[in-house]
């Protein structure tokens, strides 16, 4: 991975993409505990490993996809974000990477809506990186990429046990190129006349 990510930089890929299974970002509960040990919380030598090299190879525009978790999660990733002074909860700054986090399509989600939304909004006040976390909803995310920003999108639908249940647009984060942090967007990226079919 690191030789990749040194690779891509000598290259001048504009955007490093990172596609994996379980949360990178650090998240922890009310209590200071990790919220799961299954993720990269288990693996905090590993994670180091990786924020050092893209600060010591200067490494930006770095994008973090994940899966596996049923739930929509919209992260900036800095390298501490819990101590003090490294990380600016209203401007981003100190972030290193973006993550984004993909719902189920047809896993269920949380089948408690109160605790879940408290859950989520305890998750977000103990956790000053978290910008969204969505533990209820079922759909899928959108990438949209160009040179200056990537932008993901949640689009959501009302029941996935019927076949035309509809879809909505949920919520939207873009990241600008040499930012990597994130900036919510209120409406979706303009269609493209010439986009290929999503499946």
């Amino acid at each position: 991975l690191h030789t990749e990510l040194s690779a891509a930089k000598k290259d001048g890929v504009t955007w490093n993409i990172l596609g994996q299974q379980v949360l990178l970002s650090s998240i922890r509960r009310a209590d200071g505990s990790a919220m799961s040990l299954e993720k990269w919380d288990g693996y905090p030598a590993a994670r180091e490993r990786l924020f050092a090299h893209l600060e010591r190879e200067a490494i930006e525009d770095v994008v973090i996809l994940t899966g596996d978790f049923h739930s929509s999660w919209a992260i900036d990733v800095p390298r501490d974000p819990f101590g003090d002074g490294g990380y600016d909860r209203e401007t981003g700054h100190g972030s290193m990477a973006v993550e984004f986090v993909t719902p189920g399509i047809s896993a269920p989600g949380s089948h408690d809506r109160q605790k879940a939304l408290d859950t989520a909004a305890e998750l977000i006040e103990h956790n000053r990186h978290l910008r969204w976390v969505d533990f209820i909803s079922q759909g899928y995310a959108l990438l949209d990429i160009d040179r200056d920003r990537v932008q993901c999108e949640w689009y959501f639908v009302s029941d996935v046990r019927k076949r035309a249940s509809g879809e909505h647009f949920a919520r939207g984060y873009a990241s600008k190129r040499g930012q990597s942090l994130l900036q919510r967007v209120e409406t979706p990226s303009r269609a493209r006349h010439d986009a290929p079919p999503l499946a």
